[in-house]
């Protein structure tokens, strides 16, 4: 997955990454700020091995090159109801912007079945598929993807 990167300038950490609900949780914990100029969060430097923890527990990564593989998601073993989006390491992998609209992917292919273009409401968004639908995601840190096959039937390691 792309777009991480956790650097230390002076006496600052400074994370670069996807928006992510639970990184912006923890970074706020350590006193992080948003610097919105410059679209990053800004630590105190005594921090770094902790900003350094969350990315790897949410991303897979810290922005170091980390082994990567590919992942295949059963949908209807997945679970549940997926809303706007399907999250993998902390990045979306599928977004559903519209209710009429196919969703878009993300470093990931549909290799059975088919989604949906119809689903949920105008204001909520449903992801829907045919059953018997199989998603194949791309450079998923090995770290994350052994966690998610290890916790949901749904989800297996390719290579």
């Amino acid at each position: 997955m792309l777009g991480i990167d956790v650097t230390v300038e002076g006496d600052l950490v400074v994370l670069k990454s996807p928006y992510n609900d639970e990184c912006i949780k923890r970074i706020k914990a350590l006193g992080g700020r948003w610097n919105p100029r410059r679209r990053v969060w800004e630590v105190n430097s005594r921090y770094e091995d902790n900003v350094r923890e969350i990315a790897m527990d949410i991303y897979g990564t810290d922005g170091r090159k980390v082994e990567t593989t590919t992942i295949r998601i059963d949908l209807d073993k997945y679970g549940g109801t997926l809303y706007d989006e399907i999250v993998i390491a902390g990045q979306t992998v599928v977004k559903k912007r519209h209710r009429d609209q196919l969703p878009v992917l993300v470093r990931t292919a549909v290799v059975k079945g088919k989604l949906l273009s119809s689903g949920g409401s105008l204001r909520y968004p449903l992801i829907k598929w045919k059953a018997g639908t199989i998603l194949e995601v791309w450079d998923v840190p090995l770290s994350i993807a052994s966690k998610l096959a290890n916790e949901n039937d749904g989800i297996t390691i390719v290579r």
